[in-house]
C-alpha cells in the first residue's frame, strides 16, 4: 500500500495482486492506472468516517480493467 503522500494519477505504473479470501495472493502483475474512485464509510463501531481508494487498473496480462483497492497496489518507479 502506498502512502497518502504518493501522488495518485492516471497513467500511472503499478504492481497490483488480487487475493483470495484469507488473505493469499492469488494472483499479480503489472497496470496502468485508468480511473481513481474515492470512496467513505462509516464505521459501525465508531463515530468516525473511513476513507479510502479503489483504482481501475488495465491489467497488461490480463487485457482486462479490474477495479483494485489502495491495499492492493503499489506504485512502480518511473
Amino acid at each position: 500500500m502506498q502512502s497518502e503522500s504518493t501522488p495518485i494519477e492516471v497513467g500511472r505504473l503499478v504492481k497490483w495482486w488480487t487475493r483470495y479470501d484469507d488473505d493469499l495472493v492469488r494472483d499479480a502483475g503489472t497496470g496502468l492506472i485508468v480511473n481513481v474512485k474515492e470512496r467513505e464509510y462509516h464505521a459501525v463501531t465508531a463515530d468516525k468516517i473511513i476513507k479510502y481508494k479503489n483504482f481501475d487498473v488495465y491489467r497488461f496480462k490480463i487485457n482486462d480493467i479490474m477495479s483494485i483497492n489502495q491495499r492492493d497496489i503499489e506504485f512502480l518507479k518511473e
